[in-house]
């Protein structure tokens, strides 16, 4: 399992309100997550069933943490190119829908973090596609990575999908993924009212899609974070290597000697060696060198 920690994007604003909103959306999925709408965490959190821990109660524990994670990264990345006020605006509107659906429903809980991830995953698929995202793998051999933007989102919706089955709420998934699709066309939205603009070495999903800034596809994988290091060491070597190649030839011009040249009459170039009489090899003249005084 791996999981997201930072956008390789540049911050047009200061995204201070998608901290706030990211703290309160944490706040009020942690409050569902110990109501008695999940029983297995509530008994367990509240002293009940302190040592009868199912594996229902792990997984949803490790959902929560790897939810914070992925909402850290998609939340503050769309805030950060919207801005904070349209941010707070279009958090607070999912938000209501959201609400909305669950009071009018006398369906089960939804996962409130679900819906608001998803919501910022649209955006950022529009927003930034390929630009890369750091991750980390949490078990076995840690180590940091970095991923385009569509592959983490589609590693996203597949977790979240596969917790919804195995908490037998697959209907909540397609729910969930009615905000992701919202998020899109509102994405979609803000760069057609040019709300958002996309800078020229950058590439939207619809920039790919229509064939527009073909070549930048893979310029911010390219140098993403992650590979920094090693396109810096590539180009240490290849400067050692040609700094290498000079100091060779120098070597080597300054061990051969250099004879003086004359233009023979004929119009060849001859070289004059010391103490001998050169010949042209074009006209057959002989020219001798004359010592200097």
């Amino acid at each position: 399992m791996f999981l997201p920690y930072s956008s390789d994007i540049y911050e047009e604003y200061s995204p201070w309100m998608g901290y706030i909103v990211y703290f309160a959306a944490a706040l009020i999925a942690f409050r569902q997550l110990v109501s008695r709408a999940f029983p297995e965490t509530h008994r367990i959190l509240f002293g009940v069933d302190y040592f009868n821990i199912h594996m229902d109660f792990v997984l949803l524990i490790m959902f929560y943490m790897a939810s914070l994670l992925f909402f850290w990264v998609f939340g503050k990345s769309v805030c950060s190119k919207i801005g904070n006020f349209s941010y707070l605006f279009i958090m607070g509107c999912s938000a209501g829908l959201y609400f909305l659906i669950q009071g009018t429903s006398n369906a089960p809980l939804l996962w409130f973090f679900s819906w608001t991830i998803h919501a910022a995953a649209g955006m950022y698929l529009i927003f930034w596609p390929v630009n890369s995202i750091d991750c980390f793998i949490t078990f076995i051999l840690p180590r940091t990575f970095s991923l385009s933007g569509f592959w983490v989102i589609l590693y996203w919706i597949i977790l979240d999908g596969g917790c919804c089955l195995l908490f037998e709420r697959s209907w909540i998934f397609f729910i969930n993924f009615s905000s992701f699709l919202a998020g899109m066309v509102l994405a979609s939205l803000l760069i057609y009212i040019r709300w958002a603009v996309i800078p020229r070495d950058e590439s939207s999903l619809w920039d790919i899609l229509l064939r527009r800034n073909k070549s930048l596809e893979n310029e911010t994988w390219q140098y993403s974070w992650a590979d920094r290091k090693t396109h810096q060491q590539q180009e240490e070597k290849t400067a050692e290597a040609k700094d290498k190649a000079l100091q060779e030839r120098q070597h080597q011009m300054a061990s051969v000697t250099h004879h003086s040249q004359i233009l023979c009459r004929c119009g060849q170039v001859v070289t004059l060696l010391p103490d001998q009489t050169s010949i042209c090899p074009s006209c057959g003249r002989r020219i001798q060198q004359v010592p200097l005084q």
